[in-house]
């Protein structure tokens, strides 16, 4: 994945310098400024097919005979999608965010494989802190490594349980 977006001989600073959109190549990974964002990019890209097939998904779950309903009472476009689709979507939307969130926590393989959490931290995630701390630090810290890592999944379990409550809503088990 680096080497798509390196400054030398990079297809993105390729397409880019031939499109005149910059002047010089550009060191996504390597600089403090465009790092982060490059990196949220990538993942965003990764994410998006996931996404979109989550929304496919629940879109089909909606009965075409509510549409039709709709449709004999008179209701517009605007009003099947007001008064039918919005409502019906909003606990795969609760879903969907919680889902995409607890997957926006786990990047340490991102992170690690796109740019080791530098340039000077500026895309060190709270895994790479932890792995850093523990493992790779001359001098290993493994009491910050585990009081982050307890943190971190106390979080993972308080997502999780949200992701939970709409089942449990429901009356689910």
């Amino acid at each position: 994945m680096t080497m798509i977006f390196d400054p030398g001989n990079g297809p993105v600073n390729l397409i880019l310098s031939k499109l005149h959109l910059i002047d010089s190549s550009v060191f996504f990974l390597g600089n403090g400024r465009t790092a982060l964002a490059t990196s949220s990019i990538i993942w965003i890209w990764k994410w998006t097919g996931t996404s979109l097939i989550y929304w496919i998904a629940s879109l089909q779950s909606i009965p075409l005979e509510l549409y039709e309903a709709a449709t004999i009472d008179g209701a517009g476009v605007w009003g099947k999608f007001k008064a039918i689709t919005v409502p019906l979507l909003v606990p795969y939307s609760i879903i969907i965010f919680v889902l995409t969130l607890s997957d926006a926590m786990k990047v340490f393989d991102l992170m690690l494989t796109l740019t080791g959490g530098g340039p000077f931290f500026k895309t060190e995630v709270i895994e790479l802190f932890i792995y850093r701390h523990a493992f790779t630090s001359s001098v290993p810290r493994v009491g910050y490594a585990s009081s982050a890592a307890t943190i971190f999944g106390l979080i993972f379990v308080a997502i999780t349980l949200v992701q939970a409550l709409p089942k449990r809503r429901e009356g689910g088990r």
